[in-house]
């Protein structure tokens, strides 16, 4: 669930004994999460300073932007709790190594990608793009949870039934 669905397309590259991938729901990149939130300006800007690794920049940046935004600085929070790192200049070098891109072709098991259309983390244009990527995939299913059903957030928060009720049934078929 949420990392997850990144953390389970990872082990699939790589483990050969799965046979079946849920992916509740699609994570792409930890980028991702800041990307959906922040001007493109913003993000470039952040990516260049981690180029040049300027810690104290990108630090003072994030000290700043969170001190406003009580998303972001709940993001970031929460990252580094669970990256264990202590700034955000730091958190932002592990979110790097987060990427799906030079995994997707070492994929061949069936996989579910679940998404929502209104995720707050995910850009649910990455649905599309992860699915067109696993080119060596058994077979891949997706779905995308649209606001009328409920499950348009992130891991179909409004009504995770959907997104339970898809896996039974992808789980099922033989």
């Amino acid at each position: 669930m949420s990392l997850g669905g990144y953390l389970v397309m990872r082990a699939s590259a790589f483990e050969k004994r799965l046979d079946k991938v849920v992916a509740f729901d699609i994570f792409y990149s930890f980028f991702d999460a800041l990307r959906i939130r922040m001007p493109y300006d913003k993000i470039t800007k952040i990516e260049q300073l981690l180029a040049a690794k300027d810690t104290k920049t990108v630090n003072l940046m994030f000290k700043s932007m969170m001190a406003n935004n009580l998303d972001l600085n709940w993001k970031i929070n929460k990252g580094m709790e669970n990256v264990g790192v202590q700034s955000p200049y730091e958190l932002l070098k592990q979110f790097q190594k987060y990427n799906m891109e030079p995994i997707m072709p070492l994929i061949n098991q069936d996989v579910l990608l679940l998404a929502g259309e209104n995720d707050q983390y995910v850009p649910s244009s990455r649905l599309v793009e992860i699915d067109s990527k696993l080119i060596n995939a058994a077979s891949v299913k997706s779905i995308m949870f649209d606001k009328a059903s409920g499950g348009d957030q992130h891991c179909q928060a409004g009504n995770r039934q959907l997104g339970f009720d898809a896996i039974k049934e992808f789980l099922s078929n033989k």
